[in-house]
């Protein structure tokens, strides 16, 4: 069994991610503990379930500012548990984690192949103080073998982490702030990255984009993160969702220690990294165009995105590499000095040169005019490139020929910038 605990601010929230789920009929309430309200064939009245939580999160005892459990227990594919053994699952997890006299609601979900359960809950108690979280995902990590020895469930040891959450997030469908909340929490747990850009591009292909802000007013400096959806051409749509309104785990500060904990992680890994860089190098000796570069990668479990300026055939100006072995997202000239864009850019441009001029000499004495001229500019597909994500999620696409919009959305507005400032 697998667990993932995270903690949140607005109980709202963690909520409106589950109704999103309950209102697809991909999963449906198991049972509220402590609570006075109760679920009638899986579905709850959600308005009355946040009342039921308000007054043990306004205890003016309490000064946490992440009051919000949520636990998410994915049992091992080949257990097939009754909703009776879950809820049962759900009483003991929840006892031996310190959480048994809380009240707390359990749903059950059933949007991938297996059946798993998220468990929303408090963690201010009755006296006002805070439950122990000291060393939390520890003691959940032992508390979930011991439940597997105690109802002989299949051991989840070595098993990798569950992506239930992850789907393009669609503005149309409403709850915006919910998908886009999932999707960030999920990639920012399980990936490494050491820039704003290298988790815009992890987060794109979701629909979601982040942009960092820095500033000054009323002479105070303030530092913040903007989170957003995008619509299927790549183009931001509707509000700005400030980190504030997700949680301080994807905040400001918390990025800025993931970025300082991955490049401390790179220098301290390099022999970890060798295979994967290899990998690149040996492509880089094989391939004469991006295309044929990016399905080399796939093969050997690396994602690699192309960022380019214009349109398709534009320059190359940056390239980032996804290794979901190591879970590591990280731009080309970071990971090696070989591998910058300007390199990118001088390899593909000698081997189409080579190419044109290969067609040129085997071209015969007196070719014929062809009736129709083919259009040979690669063609943009939201379709091309899928890969499957380790069996479990087929949403997450690698446009690594195609153009990076987010980033000439950022360069459109920088041009913008200047001409203003001239």
């Amino acid at each position: 069994m697998v667990a993932r605990i995270t903690y949140g601010k607005n109980i709202v929230g963690m909520l409106e991610y589950n109704k999103l789920k309950v209102d697809k009929e991909t999963a449906g309430v198991l049972c509220c503990h402590k609570l006075p309200v109760m679920p009638l064939d899986g579905k709850i009245d959600f308005h009355k379930l946040v009342e039921a939580f308000a007054p043990h999160l306004s205890d003016p005892r309490s000064r946490l500012s992440d009051p919000v459990f949520h636990a998410s227990l994915n049992p091992h594919p080949e257990d097939r548990l009754s909703d009776a053994r879950l809820i049962e699952i759900a009483h003991e997890y929840m006892e031996r984690m310190g959480y048994g006299a809380q009240p707390f609601v359990v749903f059950k979900h059933e949007d991938i192949a297996r059946s798993h359960l998220h468990i929303v809950s408090i963690c201010i108690g009755p006296d006002g103080k805070t439950i122990d979280r000291y060393n939390d995902r520890k003691r959940s990590q032992e508390i979930t073998r011991e439940l597997e020895r105690q109802y002989g469930l299949h051991s989840s040891q070595g098993e990798r982490p569950v992506f239930e959450e992850l789907r393009r997030v669609d503005y149309r469908a409403g709850n915006v702030r919910a998908q886009v909340a999932s999707v960030v929490r999920s990639m920012t747990d399980r990936y490494r990255f050491a820039s704003a850009g290298e988790l815009n591009t992890l987060l794109r292909p979701f629909n979601v984009w982040l942009e960092e802000c820095r500033g000054e007013a009323r002479g105070r400096t303030y530092e913040g993160v903007l989170y957003g959806a995008l619509d299927a051409s790549g183009e931001r749509i509707g509000n700005p969702i400030p980190a504030s309104r997700i949680g301080r785990d994807v905040g400001y500060d918390a990025l800025q220690k993931q970025y300082a904990a991955t490049k401390s992680w790179i220098r301290e890994n390099r022999e970890r990294l060798e295979p994967t860089k290899e990998a690149i190098r040996q492509a880089m000796r094989q391939c004469r165009t991006p295309e044929e570069f990016a399905e080399t990668m796939r093969r050997a479990g690396i994602s690699v995105v192309f960022h380019r300026s214009g349109k398709n055939d534009g320059r190359i100006f940056g390239v980032t590499f996804i290794d979901h072995d190591n879970r590591l997202v990280v731009n080309g000239s970071r990971f090696d000095r070989a591998f910058s864009a300007n390199n990118f850019e001088r390899l593909f441009a000698q081997a189409g040169e080579e190419t044109r001029n290969t067609e040129k000499e085997n071209l015969p004495a007196n070719p014929k005019r062809p009736e129709r001229i083919p259009d040979r500019r690669p063609q943009r597909s939201d379709t091309a490139g899928k890969w499957l994500l380790f069996d479990l999620v087929d949403t997450l696409l690698d446009e690594a020929a195609a153009p990076d919009l987010y980033e000439e959305y950022e360069m459109i507005q920088k041009r913008r910038k200047r001409k203003v400032q001239n």
